[in-house]
């Protein structure tokens, strides 16, 4: 159970999920441009809308992200406390 508990004072740990997940956001708001570059090029779309979507898209991924994080400090939470000698006070030395 301490395993959980061993990342960096702040919240700086990540669990095995993030490493990998922003490559591939990344990969897709690539993809969402090059496919959107080409369909503005043959006049199907306008810039603006995919700019809009874009933007929209990275909103909507930073809320999820953060709501992700909340949810799993809240849970390590009680988990921790006891290692770190108790939530909401200074590490014991």
């Amino acid at each position: 159970m301490q395993r959980w508990c061993a990342g960096k004072e702040g919240g700086d740990d990540h669990g095995p999920v993030k490493p990998s997940d922003e490559p591939v956001f990344e990969r897709g708001l690539t993809a969402v441009i090059i496919v959107g570059a080409f369909r503005v090029n043959s006049g199907l779309t306008q810039a603006g809308k995919i700019i809009a979507f874009l933007s929209y898209f990275t909103i909507i991924l930073n809320a999820m992200m953060s709501i992700t994080r909340m949810f799993v400090m809240y849970s390590r939470g009680p988990l921790c406390g006891p290692y770190r000698g108790g939530i909401g006070y200074p590490p014991s030395t």
